[in-house]
């Protein structure tokens, strides 16, 4: 197929020989399929957040609070970036939940 790399996991014949994948090319298929399994949890978790955040947002309206909550917003990153532990993973971290809270006040929630 155009586009996709063969499964490294099964065996090619090249030359009228068998031809098996390195042991390298099955660890990096074996991570590959622990970051998608990772990631999917996390596109559900993420879902899950903008749930209740909108939640949040209801109620605010409802309340007539304002929809955004600057020392709110300076909590979440201060516990994201607290939790990295080294200061470029709290960097990274910090620019991670940062567009999630941008994603929140596009999306009405947050």
């Amino acid at each position: 197929m155009r586009g996709r790399l063969p499964d490294p996991r099964s065996a090619r014949a090249r030359g009228g020989r068998l031809v098996t994948p390195a042991p390298t090319a099955l660890a990096v298929a074996a991570l590959r399929r622990e970051i998608d399994r990772v990631d999917a949890a996390l596109v559900d978790l993420l879902l899950e957040r903008q749930a209740l955040s909108a939640q949040v947002q209801a109620l605010k309206r409802s309340a007539g609070l304002p929809p955004t909550h600057a020392e709110r917003e300076a909590q979440i990153l201060d516990l994201a970036r607290s939790r990295a532990p080294t200061p470029d993973q709290a960097r990274a971290l910090e620019r991670v939940f940062r567009a999630i809270l941008d994603g929140a006040h596009v999306g009405g929630a947050g």
